[in-house]
């Protein structure tokens, strides 16, 4: 078995619910890049131009994953496990850690 290491992915998200994932040194660069010029009106980044009022926000792949489940339907019980929607957390959830 080989060991692979991964870079982190981000997500730009761009109203539509346009996705642009990105590892997370490129995302950085594009964090910084607005943070800095507040009077930008569009950026350029690789090869797309945003406008950067339509950007709803950069996210970790976690959080693209956690809000994906949420949208199907799952929920997350105190003891950080997913069920199903309207499945029950019992003892048993809190043995999975």
């Amino acid at each position: 078995m080989s060991k692979e290491l991964t870079k982190n992915l981000f997500c730009i998200v761009i109203r539509g619910n346009i996705q642009v994932w990105v590892e997370e040194e490129k995302a950085l660069v594009l964090k910084n890049e607005l943070s800095t010029n507040s009077e930008r009106k569009f950026v350029n980044f690789e090869d797309k131009t945003f406008n950067v009022v339509d950007i709803v926000g950069i996210f970790s792949a976690r959080d693209m994953e956690e809000k994906r489940r949420r949208d199907n339907g799952e929920w997350k019980c105190k003891f950080d496990n997913w069920h199903d929607k309207f499945e029950k957390c019992d003892v048993k959830c809190a043995l999975k850690n």
